[in-house]
C-alpha cells in the first residue's frame, strides 16, 4: 500500500492556520483584579445590609414575643409582671406572681414563652427558706442562654461572664449561683420617666429576714411611673395615657467594648435577676442637658439607665398594646419621656 506524505512546506502552512495560545499579560491580570475589587466593594455593603435587615427582623420578633409573654401573663393575673426585688435575688417558682416574686419580669414570663420547665427548676414548695434544691435549680436555670433575650446584631446567644455587683448574692438572697458563665439579656422593661437615681432604683428592704419572710413593712413604697419596676403590679386602669402611647419594653444601651466580658454594671448579672439595670431602663427628662435620651452602643461610654441598641439610626421598642416600633436615636428626649410615663396625660405617638 502506498502512503502520500505532505511536503514540509504544506505541513507548516497548515500549522500556521491555528495560531498558538498566549498567556495573560501582567497589565491584563491587574485590570481583572481591579474589576473584581470594584465588584466586591459594591456587593459587600449590599450583603451586609441584607444580613443586618435579617438581624433587625429577628430582634423585633424577640421583642414582640417578650411583650406578648408579658401581656399573656397580664391576661391571666390582671396585672403586668413585677420587676422583682433587687439584683441580689432571682426567680423562685414557689413565690408565685407579682410583688412577692423576687425574680424579675424575665423570670415571670417564662411559662408564657414556652419555658415552663425552666421556670419550675428549684421548686421545693417552701417559701421562707433557701434550700439546696432552690440553689441548684437557680444555678441550672441561669446558665443556658436563651436566643429570645439576645439581639443578634449585638452578640450571639451564648454564655457570658457573671460578675455580680455584690457578694450578698451568695449569703443572703434567694439564690446562691456559684457559676462563672450565665445567660444575659439585651432587652429591658421600661420603669418610667423618673430619673433612675439611687433612691428610686435600689429601694431594698433594710432587714433581709423581713424580705425573705414577705413582711410588707420591710419594703418602702416604690413610686415609679412606668409599667414594670421594683415590686410593681400595674393593671390596665393605671395606664391612663393609653397602651399605644406607653413603652412596655425594648432594647437596652450597652458599651461595645464590654459586650463579651460582663463588666458593664448594667450587664453583670444573670438574665433572671430581680429589679436592676440589667433588665430595666428609664426615660427621664428634666431639661435638654439632664435627660435619659437613647443612644446607639458606643465604646467606653457607660450609661446604665438608658435605652439604645447596636443597630444604626434606630432601636426597637414594644408598646403596651404589643405594637412594635423602631425609634430614632434622634427622638426628642421630652417625647421619649412621655412615652415612658404611663400617666402624664401626654398621648403623643412616636414619629414613624
Amino acid at each position: 500500500m502506498a502512503y502520500i506524505t505532505a511536503s514540509p512546506h504544506y505541513q507548516l502552512s497548515i500549522i500556521n492556520q491555528f495560531p498558538r495560545k498566549r498567556g495573560f499579560t501582567l497589565v491584563e491580570l491587574l485590570v481583572v483584579i481591579a474589576i473584581i475589587g470594584i465588584l466586591m466593594s459594591l456587593i459587600l455593603p449590599a450583603v451586609n445590609s441584607i444580613r443586618e435587615a435579617a438581624r433587625r427582623t429577628q430582634c423585633s420578633n424577640n421583642i414582640r414575643n417578650l411583650a406578648q409573654g408579658c401581656l399573656t401573663a397580664e391576661t391571666e393575673y390582671g396585672k403586668l409582671p413585677s420587676g422583682g426585688w433587687a439584683y441580689v435575688f432571682t426567680g423562685d417558682p414557689d413565690c408565685g406572681y407579682g410583688p412577692a416574686q423576687p425574680g424579675g419580669w424575665t423570670y415571670a414570663i417564662l411559662p408564657y414563652i414556652e419555658q415552663q420547665g425552666l421556670y419550675l427548676l428549684g421548686q421545693d414548695y417552701e417559701t421562707r427558706t433557701v434550700s439546696d434544691t432552690q440553689k441548684e435549680g437557680a444555678r441550672n436555670r441561669c446558665q443556658p442562654p436563651l436566643p429570645i433575650f439576645s439581639c443578634p446584631t449585638r452578640r450571639s446567644a451564648l454564655q457570658y461572664p457573671y460578675t455580680p455587683a455584690s457578694d450578698v448574692t451568695y449569703r443572703n438572697a434567694r439564690i446562691e449561683t456559684n457559676v462563672d458563665l450565665v445567660g444575659k439579656t439585651d432587652y429591658a422593661a421600661c420603669s418610667g420617666a423618673n430619673n433612675g437615681g439611687e433612691t428610686e432604683r435600689w429601694i431594698i428592704a433594710h432587714d433581709w429576714n423581713q424580705a425573705m419572710g414577705f413582711e410588707d413593712n420591710g419594703w418602702p413604697e416604690v413610686k415609679l411611673n412606668g409599667l414594670i419596676y421594683q415590686r410593681s403590679a400595674v393593671s390596665d386602669h393605671q395606664i391612663t395615657d393609653g397602651r399605644s402611647n406607653t413603652y412596655l419594653l425594648g432594647e437596652k444601651y450597652l458599651r461595645t467594648d464590654v459586650y463579651l466580658i460582663g463588666t458593664d454594671p448594667a450587664d453583670n448579672e444573670c438574665v433572671f435577676s430581680g429589679y436592676n439595670n440589667d433588665n430595666h431602663r428609664h426615660c427621664y427628662y428634666g431639661d435638654d442637658y439632664d435627660n435619659r435620651r437613647p443612644y446607639q452602643d458606643r465604646e467606653g461610654n457607660t450609661n446604665t439607665l438608658i435605652f439604645g441598641s447596636a443597630h444604626d439610626t434606630k432601636f426597637c421598642m414594644a408598646f403596651a398594646d404589643n405594637s412594635i416600633r423602631w425609634i430614632a436615636y434622634t427622638i426628642d428626649p421630652e417625647l421619649h419621656s412621655y412615652l415612658g410615663n404611663r400617666q402624664d396625660g401626654k398621648r403623643a405617638l412616636p414619629p414613624d
